[in-house]
């Protein structure tokens, strides 16, 4: 890099260069260095953004630093916006006075609703646990944990309904409690399973959003010098990057009050409350009118995601979930990392088209919408709160065509920096504005979710401790699936999240494995159309080429159905076998009536595969006959007693039926030329003395006719 160093040359370059070091964390960054190469990505290119915004008095669209992703570059579309006078339209966030009802945050407002129609729900739980090893201070842990309730308004916040309208309540009178679990008395080797069940019902327990409070802390002793910190908030108070907040301002305030220091934490400007006023007062009128024009276009006529499913879809979400893991490896992610930057696009945009382009394989739908989560944290002065930020956008890419992988990448870098720019409408908006009504059986507006976190993740770290995340099965899940990519020692890790009431685990794996296979196809043959990639395993490929192929049979012994049922029969010889109306018979009962109408039926003649025609109503009768039938060998050709005569007769001489078998009533629905008749309800037939050959399995059963819509019946 000092080689090619190019320092600053104007003021706005010189301000904007400062702003890429300061989020990239760098000493400097040169004129026409990359942001993307310099391990910029979505998520820190919206914080240079709006500390762009804040510096200049532009409004900057995020495309434009995908477009232009150097100092220099970007700086002349910044000259060229502010001599048009494009100034900042967004109003400022500021502290509001909180005499008055303060209004839920659209999202806020969504899971509230979702709460009245499913109470006492743990979906939307937020859980975390970390193991401490090492002298704990435990006064100091929760003197830490309240001074950061005492700072952020949202964690001491419930919500209250006045007049059918919800209002965030913030509690001046509030105790944070770190209740202790002591596990040390129990054998070393079941305290961790005592941990992490422990864990997993703290996890599991719902919060009641109108009481709370709705962060929830517990701590658990395995010994002197092990415990483990398991810490909960509901989805309203919370997000992903509150987070690493929490951990960052928990680690600050435990190495201070450890050492008897006072808060080295700058107190807030601003809170989440002051947001949601924000968001409300902005987000109408012309600005509102515009993203909603751009989403109503964007998603018109979106059909759902129907991927194959192991289980039919409930009508109702359960959340149960289960997860699967798999890593990319660094040779993988290195060619993905060139790809990306050969097709000037990011590392997010490259792996999300791999993955559009196997969902639709997997459903055969070549419109694949798939969520996203973005930040929505446009104002600098939101990066340092605990609160629900997060935004939802929906990423709609056609597959239309047979695209080359590289130009299916264009696609969805068009998609999504066109959702870049419309990412200010909450998604829960977007759902009130498109969909009609809420089906609770699948996830409204996509029903899979698609994250990569880019960003470092947040290093566990407090005073005199060593800190390691302590894994539990939580098992709740909002979506069909969910897949999280997150860079860890030069690989991407991997987990998918997938509903349980949906698919089973071995058919998740295989998806994660072939989204492996994809990855690696695309990245060494970008030029391949969506179509011909091939993304089986080499066994799955030897059983289709190969084993479904082989057509050679073994001989192997087979039961007829009499068989089957005269085995069932002896084995339950009581049970009810058939029941009708206010007849019935048990197994006993219908295999000696059987018997001996197969036996009458043999000494009429009736030898394998010999066609017997039967006309009779729906009955006891109708099922001894057809066992009785295939008992003696022969192939019942059944007539609709609704159906005219001269259909009968036409099925009676096209089978040459031996023998007819109907009732009194049934017999004037027959042409005079009929074979020999049976009359099932004059005098069952009876014949002890002659014997029957029992049919096999290849035995001809039953000749079928069709309609005759189209010309004669075929048989």
């Amino acid at each position: 890099r000092e080689q090619e160093f190019a320092g600053p040359r104007t003021p706005v370059e010189e301000l904007l260069a400062g702003i890429f070091a300061e989020v990239l964390k760098l000493e400097r960054v040169g004129c026409d260095e990359n942001f993307f190469e310099l391990g910029g990505h979505s998520l820190l290119a919206t914080q240079v953004v709006s500390r762009v915004q804040l510096a200049f008095s532009v409004e900057l669209p995020l495309r434009s630093l995908f477009e232009a992703p150097t100092v220099a570059g970007l700086a002349i579309q910044i000259e060229q916006l502010r001599h048009a006078g494009n100034g900042v339209t967004v109003p400022p966030l500021r502290e509001v006075e909180r005499s008055g009802k303060l209004p839920l945050s659209f999202a806020q407002q969504r899971l509230w609703f979702i709460d009245q129609l499913e109470p006492e729900s743990a979906a939307y739980n937020i859980p975390a646990a970390v193991r401490l090893r090492g002298k704990l201070n435990v006064e100091a842990l929760q003197q830490s944990f309240a001074e950061v309730v005492r700072r952020h308004e949202v964690l001491r916040t419930t919500f209250a309904t006045e007049a059918g309208e919800p209002q965030q309540v913030i509690s001046t009178d509030y105790e944070v409690e770190l209740p202790l679990l002591d596990f040390s008395y129990l054998p070393e080797a079941e305290r961790e399973t005592a941990a992490r069940e422990w864990a997993a019902r703290e996890a599991a327990q719902p919060f009641v959003l109108s009481e709370g409070p709705l962060l929830r802390l517990g701590l658990a002793r395995l010994s002197d010098e092990e415990h483990v910190l398991a810490v909960t908030m509901h989805h309203i108070i919370s997000d992903g990057w509150s987070v690493g907040v929490l951990i960052r301002e928990v680690s600050a305030l435990y190495e201070a009050y450890s050492r008897g220091e006072e808060s080295p934490l700058a107190e807030l400007t601003v809170q989440y409350g002051d947001f949601a006023v924000w968001q409300r007062e902005w987000l109408q009128g012309a600005v509102l009118d515009q993203q909603l024009r751009y989403w109503r276009e964007q998603l018109a006529d979106l059909a759902p995601l129907e991927l194959p499913t192991d289980h039919p879809r409930p009508p109702a979400m359960s959340y149960r979930g289960k997860s699967v893991q798999f890593v990319v490896p660094p040779q993988l992610l290195a060619q993905l990392r060139e790809l990306a930057h050969k097709e000037t696009a990011t590392l997010y945009m490259t792996v999300l088209a791999a993955f559009q382009l196997l969902l639709s394989r997997y459903s055969q739908q070549e419109d694949v919408a798939v969520g996203t989560a973005i930040a929505n944290r446009n104002h600098r002065a939101t990066e340092p709160l605990i609160g629900f930020f997060i935004n939802q956008l929906v990423m709609r890419t056609s597959l239309a065509g047979n695209p080359r992988f590289t130009d299916l990448l264009k696609r969805v870098l068009d998609v999504t920096l066109n959702a870049y720019a419309n990412q200010d409408l909450p998604f829960e908006r977007l759902v009130e504005e498109l969909t009609n009504e809420r089906d609770l059986g699948r996830a409204p507006l996509f029903q899979v979710m698609f994250a990569l976190q880019n960003a470092p993740i947040e290093e566990l770290t407090f005073s005199g401790l060593q800190l390691a995340e302590f894994e539990f099965a939580y098992g709740k899940t909002q979506f069909d699936l969910t897949v999280s990519l997150a860079e860890h020692q030069a690989a991407l890790e991997g987990v998918i999240e997938y509903a349980s009431d949906l698919f089973e685990h071995e058919t998740v794996e295989r998806l994660a494995n072939h989204f492996l296979i994809l990855l690696d196809k695309v990245s060494q043959t970008p030029q391949i159309r969506a179509a011909e990639v091939s993304f089986l395993t080499p066994a799955e490929e030897r059983q289709l080429l190969f084993d479904w192929n082989d057509t050679r049979r073994t001989s192997v012994q087979t039961w007829s159905v009499p068989q089957l049922f005269s085995e069932q029969a002896r084995l339950t010889p009581d049970r009810i076998a058939l029941l009708y109306e206010d007849g019935m018979l048990t197994y006993r009962q219908l295999e000696l009536k059987s018997d001996q109408l197969a036996r009458y039926l043999s000494r009429r003649g009736v030898r394998n595969e010999t066609p017997v025609a039967i006309l009779l109503d729906r009955s006891i009768d109708l099922y001894v006959v057809l066992l009785a039938i295939l008992k003696a060998g022969g192939a019942y050709v059944p007539l609709d007693p609704s159906s005219p005569p001269d259909r009968h007769s036409f099925i009676l001489h096209d089978t040459n039926a031996v023998l007819l078998i109907t009732t009194t009533h049934l017999l004037n629905r027959v042409a005079e030329e009929k074979p020999e008749t049976i009359l099932i309800d004059s005098e069952f037939p009876a014949a002890a003395e002659a014997q029957y050959v029992n049919s096999d399995g290849d035995n001809l059963a039953y000749i079928m006719y069709t309609s005759g819509s189209t010309g004669r019946p075929k048989g």
